[in-house]
């Protein structure tokens, strides 16, 4: 590798995302009690495509209803705010978590979006990097992946779905 070169490993790929996630999912379950309505929130781009096969698994693991609507953190409206009520379970869904800013500004949103808030609502995540600089944790995490801040991680998507995971070293993509 030549100085300022960015190596790079691919941590998951397809298979492993889909296997991922239907973990996830039974653990959303477990967690959902008697809840038989799951919204999950998807952060635009990635994080929808996340919300999206993490909400085709649980509809066939359980039978739920479960609805996936997008939010978009840099629109200051984009959550849709015709709801009087929140639902009983909402997940916010990201692919990757690292400061913490995108899932705090997205909670803004969904906070100012209802008069009563959900009675649950957690964080879900395909990867969690650390090094949070806002207070937010998902609950529900994909895997674990201690990263140096120069690193970047990165999701790719392909026809809609998550494909594969890649880590940047020294902070380049390829």
């Amino acid at each position: 590798m030549t100085p300022g070169s960015s190596e790079s490993v691919v941590m998951m790929n397809r298979r492993r995302i889909e296997r991922t996630l239907k973990r996830m999912a039974l653990e959303v379950l477990e967690q959902a009690g008697s809840e038989d309505y799951i919204l999950l929130v998807g952060i635009k781009d990635r994080g929808m495509a996340v919300a999206t096969q993490l909400g085709r698994y649980l509809r066939e693991t359980s039978g739920f209803e479960v609805e996936v609507e997008p939010i978009d953190v840099e629109s200051n409206n984009s959550f849709d705010q015709k709801r009087q009520k929140a639902p009983g379970l909402v997940l916010l869904v990201d692919d990757v978590i690292f400061s913490g800013r995108t899932f705090f500004r997205a909670l803004r949103q969904i906070s100012e979006a209802w008069e009563t808030s959900p009675d649950q609502l957690f964080g879900a995540v395909l990867i969690d990097r650390g090094h949070r600089k806002m207070p937010v944790e998902a609950r529900f995490v994909g895997m674990q992946l201690a990263t140096k801040l120069k690193e970047h991680v990165e999701v790719s998507v392909k026809e809609g779905e998550a494909d594969r995971v890649v880590l940047f070293r020294n902070g380049g993509r390829e």
